[in-house]
Parts: C-alpha cells; sequence; structure tokens
C-alpha cells in the first residue's frame, strides 16, 4: 500500500482546507463528497466509516482526549480493511501523482502510525477553534478550548518521535503560505500558489465557522 499523507486534525481548524488544497495539487482524497456549512470537508468518508466500524476507544465514542491503546489484532484488522479499500482505487491514485491522503482526527495515529504516514499536522488558534465550535453549536467553549489544547499537545509529542510538518491555517487566511508550501514539499509534491489561491478562492473566511 503506497504511503498516505494523514492530514491531522482537531474540529474547526480549517482542515477541510488544508485538505482541498492538497487535492488541487492532484492527491487523491477519495472524491466521497459530503457537505458541512455549505462547503465540502475533502474527507474520505469510505476510511472514515472502517474506522469507526473498527477503531474504539477504552471508553465512550471518539473523538476523545486520549491516546488510543489500540491491540495488534484491532490494528492488523484496520490495515486489512483499509488495504483491500484502497487497492480497489489504485486506478484513481495512480493517475493522481500516486499520492492519497486522509484527513481525520489525532486521535486515530496510533492505528495509522505503522504505515509510516507523511504526518501534516493542522493547527489554528485555539480560541477560534473553540469559538468556532460555540458557533456551530456542537460545545461548550471551555470543553471545545480543553481539548484543542490536548490535541495540540499530543501533535507535537508525536512530531517529536516521528516527524512531520505544522500548517498553521491562520497563516493560510492571511496570505502567509508559507507553511503550506513546506507541507506540499515534504510530501514529494511540486508546489502551487494558484493552486493554493484556488483553494481559498478569493473568500478567506469562508472556513472560518
Amino acid at each position: 500500500m503506497k504511503r498516505p499523507i494523514c492530514l491531522w486534525m482537531t474540529s474547526r481548524s480549517r482542515s477541510s482546507l488544508v485538505s482541498k488544497i492538497f487535492a488541487n495539487h492532484g492527491v487523491w482524497w477519495g472524491n466521497t463528497y459530503a457537505m458541512t456549512k455549505g462547503y465540502q470537508m475533502y474527507e474520505n468518508q469510505n476510511i472514515k466509516r472502517i474506522q469507526k466500524e473498527i477503531i474504539k476507544p477504552k471508553k465512550g465514542i471518539l473523538p476523545f482526549c486520549e491516546e488510543l491503546e489500540l491491540t495488534e489484532e484491532v490494528v492488523n484488522k484496520f490495515h486489512e480493511s483499509l488495504e483491500r479499500y484502497i487497492s480497489q482505487q489504485m486506478q484513481s491514485i495512480d493517475s493522481a501523482r500516486g499520492k492519497w491522503s486522509m484527513k481525520t482526527g489525532v486521535e486515530y495515529f496510533n492505528a495509522w502510525k505503522d504505515l509510516n504516514p507523511y504526518n501534516v499536522f493542522i493547527k489554528r488558534d485555539p480560541d477560534g477553534v473553540a469559538k468556532s465550535i460555540v458557533e456551530k453549536g456542537i460545545g461548550g467553549y471551555q470543553q471545545a478550548l480543553a481539548a484543542t489544547h490536548w490535541r495540540y499537545n499530543y501533535m507535537d509529542r508525536i512530531q517529536d518521535r516521528y516527524g512531520g510538518v505544522f500548517v498553521n491555517t491562520d497563516k493560510i487566511i492571511n496570505g502567509d503560505y508559507t507553511d503550506i508550501k513546506q507541507a506540499i514539499a515534504y510530501c514529494g509534491i511540486e508546489y502551487s500558489k494558484p493552486h493554493v489561491e484556488k483553494s481559498i478562492n478569493g473568500r478567506p473566511n469562508f472556513y472560518d465557522n
């Protein structure tokens, strides 16, 4: 199975924008369209379903602010299901520069780490994340802020051990493409500023809420 590009996220971090930028650079993301707040999430719904069916926390449901402890049996089952799905998509992936991505919550990292993914960690100002969650009506401010800080700390620990790059989406919408340029190059893709601008489409605040 080809090495995946994992776009690690927390909710309301503008991860859909980052995934769209990769898609406009020719990366295959599944083309499984799903809308939220009037825009495409650019999240592979088939892989998302596979994850939810197989990967479970010790208690509660994901997303959950807890590093997952997964048995070898569970990890193998997930990898086998994922490989079956990806093998069926190889013609599409090969025509898309041979690169494929998955945007998903960083809580799932332990299910993916043995696949040696390109790690792209998506961040946004924590206050902006928490306010966006409140505005969308999916959580309270303090709980969202605490969860965001936990996920960002987890991203830092993963990056220290396994490598990867960070993308600050506040920079992108303010016209600073340094982080996304580095992330595209890190994944072995030729960077194109017009592809970034096409993704934003003249509406930098469209992904805020």
